[in-house]
């Protein structure tokens, strides 16, 4: 069956379709190797580069400490559960905290304080 319907396809298939899939099939993309220092350049980025990459650097580092930290309670098999609970619950907060937090700043329009009362927050739990 597979065979018909990859036949079926090279026959009648188009090589492009006679309208654009979206809006951004139109637009003009740059090669890698033009973007990615164009992307460097950027402040902006390279700010968030390394706030995400040191949170990502502590939530990795806390996840390795975690599983030494709960060795003595819970070993063999329950172990890698047991961390994966513990190192989920972050998540977990994240997403009741955005759910929370996310009308409030929506509604108060004041996006830096909420940012920081929730990295602050976030650090103090850790």
């Amino acid at each position: 069956m597979g065979y018909v319907c990859y036949t079926l396809n090279i026959l009648f298939q188009k090589e492009k379709p006679p309208s654009p899939p979206s809006a951004s099939s139109t637009v003009v993309k740059e090669p890698f190797s033009i973007a990615i220092p164009k992307l460097f350049k950027n402040k902006n980025y390279i700010f968030m580069l390394i706030g995400f990459g040191c949170f990502f650097g502590i939530f990795n580092g806390l996840s390795v400490v975690l599983s030494f930290l709960v060795e003595p309670w819970f070993r063999g098999d329950d172990l890698p559960i047991v961390v994966g609970v513990v190192g989920g619950s972050p998540i977990i907060s994240g997403i009741i905290g955005v759910t929370v937090f996310g009308p409030m700043q929506k509604r108060s329009k004041v996006y830096k304080k909420w940012i920081l009362i929730c990295m602050i927050g976030k650090y103090i739990i850790i």
